[in-house]
């Protein structure tokens, strides 16, 4: 299965045609049917076609239903260590980088011990280190080694890649001889077309075009790069161009196999020459994105370094043209913009040259610092996924701009930046703990010890770690904040060590003397106002109701779980909605009705997949299966453990450490084990454990389907419940529309109908989309 989720490593799609090379393709082929072949590695110079000729390998193999992942190695940086490499593959096999206690190459290789997968690395030379001992062969040998069925195909300008044994295959310029029949021609002549141009009509062109093959030696990347160019130059002006510029010298000496980096290298300096002054200068700075852009981000900088916000989009799309740059479209996100690594490091080596290298990357730290700050302030709103996406997007850029940032002395808009992205709550969002985690600690590395900001960098490690189910970890961090606050004297009114202190109680199950669930909710009640914004006053609500959930009596639960819905609806926060769901049916669970507690974990599950939130499916199937458990659904149960559990696993939360979840979790096992016959249980556990991320949340739809009584207030029908609940999670009557594809004036016929019904009722009198939301969260949602 190839990669089709916004969020993995997808194969990079490529609209055109793959020309030539039969017998390569046929000989790789022949590689990857014997299984007994671990590792190829396809190698040669940059612009050979390596990427094109893996990607047309992988729809091959993808047709013998293999299960093919793709990572793409060229926007991980080289001063990455193993564990950030390890946690790039991680995510394109599914296992998010959440790391907690155990390294992620070794969650790595648990993950991949047993599951037959081909795993392709494209781009790996700058990975491998000047020894053969880099992050890329360390993290090689350590999956080959530790796995039974997986296998490597890798793609490298050099022929070494650090691990012994495989297969080697040189990738060779295309075939230059035979004319006009030759291989470079055909690619040469296909992609004329592409552009408009027949260059078979007219013996001289294909006269030129073949001496153009021959100076090119056969180099793909080169003749995409020509390509472009013949919709604004004929081919005599193209020639006499490529002439001029000297292509056949060599760029480095050594082994014949590099000769062609120097033909390469001219052709890239003829774009270059080619193309406006203002456009030069903006190849050189887009070069500075480690994962792509936007065309906000890429204005921002521009703007910063000086060029007028109205030309970026012009030079852009001059680049464009000229093939520098590659325009990415899908149907989640906005144009993403990026550049070819050979291109892109071209582009960094100008930016030295200039002189401007260090003001660029200044002005790139500091714009996605200011990014990164306005979106901890916006994202607890209607614009929260938004803002949850936005950030996850920019993940790399982010952490370039907190090493940047740390590196050059501003420690403090370092920590600062830290501090932003933990409480937009991205991480959890795009199950990239392990990012933040990774900031955290460079930070608290070189803040000093009177520092305040050091006091929120260790609380923040803390609360993380807290909710991960690791307290070994949380407890020194949280001791290490008390001394350091205590000393600044701080220690009372620093909202996140509260925080932090507060969630090391409660997840501990209050095994400290002078605190209990009693005394914790009035304080945090106490403290709600001290947060400086409101994202963070909505994460102590949050955890207070689950408090009030979790250790209170009926009257605590039902009064703190509602606050937790009441406060995201108030400001249409979907993502937060969903946990204000979640937590309700945490308090209807162990205080209320049953039926209720299922009407709301569905609630929060639709919520959840519809933004994609693994990180809170995960946490939403395992309260399911506490619930199908309270209500003697025990194989359905049994199952859904099996599911949650393995959801859990990649998320790396871990149940033990949090002891109050681990209470409920092990009544709930207990009273199944006691229902089902002998052995049943792990049966059961085994079947919803080997499930798939998708099949496990089909899983829990279909137990959410099993006979619960429910009540039909107000007489609405089925698409009338459906509308007014997709209303009440905060969505416009367009978004509505969209979600159940009919037009927004039936939507808006519909609103206006459930009104007449309710206000039939005589119960209650509802105006308006707002009053009619507040009613269905009191009759038709909770009690």
């Amino acid at each position: 299965m190839i990669i089709d989720h916004d969020r993995l490593v997808p194969l990079r799609q490529r609209l055109t045609s793959f020309i030539g090379r039969e017998a390569l393709l046929e000989e790789c082929q022949e590689v990857l049917r014997d299984d007994t072949i671990r590792l190829l590695t396809l190698w040669g110079p940059g612009g050979v076609g390596k990427t094109r000729l893996m990607q047309e390998l992988v729809k091959l193999v993808n047709q013998d239903r293999e299960d093919v992942r793709v990572v793409y190695l060229d926007e991980v940086a080289a001063a990455d260590d193993e564990r950030q490499l390890a946690a790039t593959i991680a995510v394109s096999v599914g296992l998010r980088d959440n790391n907690a206690r155990t390294p992620i190459v070794a969650r790595l290789v648990e993950h991949l011990r047993d599951r037959r997968l081909l795993l392709v690395l494209d781009n790996c030379e700058h990975l491998v280190g000047d020894d053969l001992d880099g992050p890329l062969p360390r993290v090689v040998r350590n999956l080959l080694g530790g796995t039974n069925s997986l296998r490597v195909l890798a793609t490298s300008r050099d022929h070494k890649i650090g691990v012994e044994g495989g297969v080697r295959i040189a990738v060779r310029p295309m075939s230059v001889a035979g004319g006009e029949h030759s291989e470079a021609m055909a690619l040469l002549i296909n992609r004329a077309k592409l552009v408009g141009r027949d260059i078979t009509k007219n013996p001289r062109d294909l006269e030129r075009a073949q001496r153009l093959c021959v100076l090119l030696e056969g180099l793909p990347l080169a003749y995409e790069l020509i390509a472009t160019r013949l919709s604004s130059f004929s081919l005599a002006r193209i020639l006499d161009d490529v002439e001029k510029a000297g292509t056949l010298g060599v760029l480095v000496g050594g082994e014949s196999d590099r000769a062609q980096h120097r033909t390469m290298l001219s052709t890239i300096e003829w774009s270059y020459r080619l193309l406006s002054p203002s456009a030069r200068r903006m190849w050189a700075l887009l070069s500075l994105f480690e994962d792509g852009m936007n065309i906000d981000d890429a204005t921002a900088v521009c703007t910063r370094m000086g060029i007028g916000a109205g030309k970026v989009s012009g030079l852009i799309t001059e680049l464009i043209d000229s093939s520098i740059v590659r325009m990415e479209v899908n149907d989640h996100d906005d144009p993403r913009y990026r550049l070819l690594k050979v291109l892109r490091d071209y582009g960094l080596a100008v930016l030295k040259e200039s002189g401007e290298m260090a003001a660029a990357r200044m002005a790139h730290a500091d714009h996605f610092r200011d990014l990164v700050h306005t979106g901890a302030r916006a994202w607890f709103g209607a614009n929260e996924i938004y803002w949850m996406k936005r950030l996850d997007r920019e993940t790399a850029n982010i952490r370039a701009a907190h090493r940047v940032l740390a590196s050059s002395g501003r420690i403090e808009d370092a920590a600062d930046l830290v501090a932003d992205a933990a409480e937009s709550r991205f991480h959890f969002y795009g199950c990239k703990l392990g990012q933040i985690r990774s900031m955290l600690t460079l930070s608290i590395e070189v803040l000093p010890n009177d520092s305040e900001r050091l006091v929120t960098m260790l609380s923040i490690f803390a609360h993380l770690a807290e909710i991960q189910g690791d307290p070994a970890t949380a407890r020194p961090l949280l001791a290490r904040a008390e001394d350091v606050a205590r000393a600044l004297g701080c220690s009372e009114s620093h909202p996140v060590l509260q925080q932090a202190r507060v969630g090391f109680a409660w997840m501990s199950d209050f095994d400290t003397p002078d605190l209990s669930w009693e005394t914790l909710i009035p304080q945090m009640h106490a403290v709600e106002d001290g947060f400086p914004t409101e994202g963070l006053k909505s994460m102590a609500i949050l955890f207070t109701g689950a408090v009030g959930a979790l250790y209170g009596d009926r009257a605590t639960a039902m009064t703190e779980a509602p606050r937790v819905l009441a406060n995201a609806e108030r400001v249409g926060a979907v993502w937060a909605i969903s946990w204000g769901y979640w937590v309700y049916a945490v308090a209807e669970t162990l205080h209320g009705d049953l039926a209720e507690a299922m009407r709301l974990l569905r609630r929060a599950l639709d919520i959840q997949v519809r933004i994609s939130d693994m990180w809170g499916v995960a946490w939403t199937v395992f309260w399911l299966f506490v619930l199908l458990s309270k209500l003697g659904e025990y194989s359905s149960a049994a199952q859904v453990f099996g599911a949650a559990k393995q959801l859990l696993r990649e998320g790396s939360a871990d149940i033990s450490g949090l002891k109050p979840y681990r209470r409920c979790e092990r009544a709930a096992e207990e009273r199944a084990k006691q229902n089902l016959r002998p052995g049943e249980w792990d049966r059961l556990v085994a079947i919803g454990a080997a499930k798939t991320d998708q099949e496990a949340i089909q899983l829990a739809k279909q137990a959410m389907t099993l006979p619960v009584k429910e009540r039909n207030v107000g007489g609405l029908s089925n698409r009338e419940r459906e509308i007014i609940g997709l209303l009440t999670d905060g969505l416009s009557n367009k978004d509505i529309a969209q979600a159940l594809h009919i037009s927004p004036r039936t939507v808006e016929t519909h609103v206006s109908n459930i009104i007449q019904k309710v206000n039939n009722t005589g119960e209650a009198w509802v105006s308006n989309r707002a009053t009619l939301a507040r009613w269905w969260q009191h009759n038709g949602i909770s009690h």
